[in-house]
């Protein structure tokens, strides 16, 4: 008695786990974009190496992920813009500190923050940069529903298994 009941309790699992597998099928397009192995870059595409300028053209039938696109570089040139000034500030009062010159600190000190600022910038840039590219793979994959469910519910004799199709 005991050995039918961890028998029919296996079925039930099994039956279960296959119904539930079988409910969905996620069918995948050969345009999707693979994600590189360092935080998400380098991006590839068919094979081949493709950066955030080349997203455009193929995020141009998607409003959605063009629109992270857009906020994406956005983030990135402001950042760009930020660390670039940040960088030049740095250098020249170091240069003239190297130089024998008096240098500025407070320039130095303004420099320091506008490439701290630009650090989250060009975080903020590399996340939208990925969303963009989650929303495009969203509207190439699908899925199928067979029509086949399997429900734990109440039934008119207690409770049981309720298969719906």
């Amino acid at each position: 008695m005991r050995m039918k009941g961890f028998l029919l309790l296996g079925l039930f699992f099994l039956s279960f786990y296959l119904f539930s597998d079988a409910q969905t099928r996620i069918e995948v397009s050969n345009d999707s974009i693979i994600l590189g192995p360092h935080k998400g870059f380098p991006l590839s595409y068919k094979g081949e190496t493709i950066k955030r300028k080349q997203l455009g053209v193929l995020f141009s039938d998607n409003p959605a992920a063009m629109t992270a696109l857009n906020i994406a570089k956005e983030n990135q040139t402001f950042g760009m813009v930020f660390s670039f000034a940040g960088s030049i500030m740095i250098g020249w009062t170091l240069g003239r500190a190297m130089g024998g010159g008096h240098p500025n600190w407070l320039v130095t000190g303004a420099g320091g923050l506008c490439f701290i600022i630009g650090i989250p910038l060009a975080s903020a840039a590399r996340k939208r940069t990925l969303e963009a590219v989650d929303i495009y793979h969203e509207g190439l994959y699908h899925s199928e529903a067979n029509g086949l469910k399997l429900n734990f519910s109440s039934t008119p004799n207690g409770l049981g298994l309720v298969l719906t199709f």
